[in-house]
């Protein structure tokens, strides 16, 4: 017992000398799972929790963000140097470096595409999304974990924007340093702090589209046709509702369509013809999927959705996707990680870069620059430059 706390005093004294940050390896991290509140809110309108918007992520939403998702997460990332080059500014790309370490193996449990899809798919659900930076003793960056942003509340500084960040979950609250996150957010508007999931833009959209499935899902487990009986006894409240219950039972769903219902007692059954708008949402379900995808800037042919497309216009909507919905979040990641680094490793000349994912039309660049290089509106040092070659001069 002695020797434990003469241990644990040895230790106390050593992080106040030396000021050393207590190793977030010796914390419990959660990962996910459900909160007590994940259920508390039915609709999304009334939002008031992480775990309220998990559970809108089906059908046009679960599509768009796992396309999302997937797209940059397959993005290369690369490490480059810049550089000075006879007065223009070049970049080098760098092979060997700890950041190549942490961008080809984050953790021992997750890979870099993990880690990028799960950043974007929390960013575009929650709006928020956090990177813990994992050091050894000698406080050198060794890991990167992700802590979901359920577990995290930002403290604010006046002088320093933020003083930390409070990690929470339902055994313990600590403290982390501001150098030890990255956050990656939708920038919401009005805070500086947090972002915005997307699904809060569409949320009348999502509860409507959710409503309707569930309609229908439910549509499907009535008596098919919609029936009522009908006698002119009197049976009282109890015993209807266990009628009602009994012929639904019965007669309920789809595998039992088939049943024919015997009656007796004076019985009567009223067959009910559904309105065509009832079991047809196939115009708004279109309206509420188009509206949906916009949100997320996916155009509908890139989850298989077929009409009149020919390959012009299917090729016009590719680039557009990438252009405006991918490559954003792309250069997003690439920035965050460039500052982050440079501090890092205080080395201000450290530059990551994602390869280009817009496509492009090989065959006008090269008469672009064959046009600048005839007319000497472009020289051959602007377009090895523009290629990411060194000048020849």
């Amino acid at each position: 017992m002695k020797a434990a706390e003469a241990l644990r005093g040895t230790l106390n004294l050593a992080r106040r000398l030396f000021k050393q940050k207590a190793n977030y390896r010796d914390y419990n991290f959660q990962y996910g799972g459900s909160s007590a509140g994940d259920n508390y809110i039915p609709a999304l309108s009334s939002y008031s929790g992480y775990g309220s918007l998990y559970n809108q992520v089906k059908s046009w939403v679960f599509n768009a963000v796992s396309l999302r998702s997937e797209d940059v997460a397959k993005t290369k990332f690369r490490l480059y140097t810049t550089r000075i080059v006879k007065g223009i500014e070049t970049i080098e790309e760098i092979y060997r470096h700890p950041v190549i370490d942490i961008i080809t193996s984050p953790n021992s449990y997750l890979s870099w595409y993990d880690l990028l899809y799960i950043t974007i798919q929390n960013m575009d659900i929650q709006g928020n999304f956090y990177w813990l930076k994992e050091r050894d003793r000698m406080k050198v960056l060794r890991s990167i974990r992700p802590v979901f942003p359920k577990n995290i509340t930002i403290i604010p500084d006046q002088e320093n924007y933020i003083k930390c960040y409070k990690y929470r979950d339902n055994t313990r609250s600590f403290n982390i340093a501001q150098e030890d996150i990255i956050h990656f957010k939708h920038q919401k508007a009005g805070d500086l702090y947090y972002g915005q999931s997307i699904l809060i833009a569409i949320a009348d959209v999502i509860n409507i589209n959710n409503a309707e499935l569930q309609y229908q899902l439910e549509s499907f487990n009535q008596p098919i046709p919609p029936v009522s009986l009908e006698t002119e006894k009197d049976l009282g409240l109890q015993i209807a509702r266990e009628l009602q219950e009994e012929f639904r039972e019965k007669y309920g769903g789809i595998k039992k369509i088939s049943r024919v219902p015997v009656l007796d007692n004076g019985l009567k059954l009223n067959i009910h013809k559904r309105a065509a708008h009832e079991l047809d949402f196939s115009q708004s379900r279109k309206a509420l999927r188009d509206e949906i995808l916009s949100a997320f800037r996916v155009p509908a042919n890139k989850l298989g959705i077929v009409t009149d497309v020919n390959k012009a216009n299917a090729d016009a909507a590719d680039y557009s996707y990438m252009a405006n919905a991918i490559d954003p979040l792309c250069r997003y990641i690439s920035i965050k990680l460039t500052q982050d680094f440079r501090q890092e490793f205080k080395s201000p000349d450290l530059l990551i870069q994602n390869d280009d994912v817009v496509p492009q039309d090989v065959e006008k660049k090269l008469k672009y620059y064959e046009s600048g290089l005839k007319y000497k509106w472009l020289t051959v040092d602007e377009v090895r430059r523009m290629e990411n070659y060194d000048p020849l001069e």
